[in-house]
């Protein structure tokens, strides 16, 4: 499907994407030729729960509706919006979410590692996330060439309510709690793959910079499960070791953020030396 998009942007054309046969856990769409606004609007529209959008530009009335009628239903509605784009005297999605009591937390950025707050995602329900290059807004939808990534998957959607998680404390949200997103110790589970222990060999699991495994804990085979606080966001390797002597270590580190909402969550790690 990139292909074929890429293709046509060197042609200048346009034209739909091949309809998907059956019902596959990852859709890539293509704007504006594939109603990529479509797919957000019924996304949220068949939100029973949570719905959290970051979005650095949101303008489409019709999608501010949409979320303003998920909180109508029940569903735990918060939106991170890049606070830049959304005090522009003409964007005014943030005063209208507000007015209909949806939390709406600005990203304003201060420097440091973070220039602009440019996400542009949304997870219902703990299963489903909507990804892409697509803003919400006019031309985002109707006028741009941009891309919109459906994943039905509960473990992805752990990663990107860990990357919510993230947000909200880098852009110092009120208390997830006051937000109807859940505080506290949660169920975390690790399993590692890519990797065979020969006898007498085991794997540890250490964090960097403190954290729940602040000093090398071993795994039961290739898994381990902990509880670890909500928001917490962890790095960590994976080592090999016999009688207290490492025999390999990885070279690049996992991370993971404990996302604000209810466990267990699974996390699978290839072991890369």
């Amino acid at each position: 499907r990139y292909q074929v998009e890429f293709d046509e942007l060197i042609a200048a054309g346009t034209a739909q994407s091949t309809p998907y046969t059956g019902n596959p856990p990852l859709k890539v769409w293509m704007g504006p030729e594939d109603g990529l606004y479509n797919r957000v609007v019924n996304a949220l529209d068949g939100a029973q729960s949570t719905a959290l959008v970051a979005m650095f530009q949101l303008n489409s009335t019709s999608v501010i509706d949409a979320l303003i009628a998920a909180k109508g239903r029940g569903v735990d509605v918060v939106v991170v919006l890049d606070e830049v784009q959304a005090t522009d005297p003409q964007a005014q999605a943030d005063e209208t979410l507000v007015a209909a009591s949806i939390p709406v937390i600005l990203a304003h950025a201060t420097g440091g590692n973070y220039a602009e707050m440019h996400s542009k995602f949304l997870v219902v329900d703990h299963q489903l996330v909507l990804m892409g290059s697509t803003n919400w807004t006019n031309l985002g939808f109707y006028y741009n060439d941009e891309t919109l990534v459906v994943i039905d998957d509960a473990h992805l959607a752990d990663r990107f309510e860990g990357k919510f998680a993230e947000l909200l404390d880098t852009y110092n949200a009120p208390a997830p709690a006051s937000l109807g997103l859940v505080e506290g110790a949660q169920q975390v589970s690790f399993a590692v793959t890519n990797v065979t222990l020969d006898p007498g060999v085991e794997l540890t699991i250490q964090s960097d910079g403190g954290g729940p495994f602040a000093t090398p804990v071993a795994l039961n085979g290739m898994t381990i499960t902990t509880s670890i606080a909500a928001g917490t966001r962890l790095t960590y390797h994976y080592r090999i070791v016999k009688g207290g002597s490492t025999l390999a270590i990885e070279g690049t580190p996992h991370h993971f953020t404990v996302p604000y909402a209810q466990g267990p969550f699974a996390v699978t790690d290839a072991f890369t030396p």
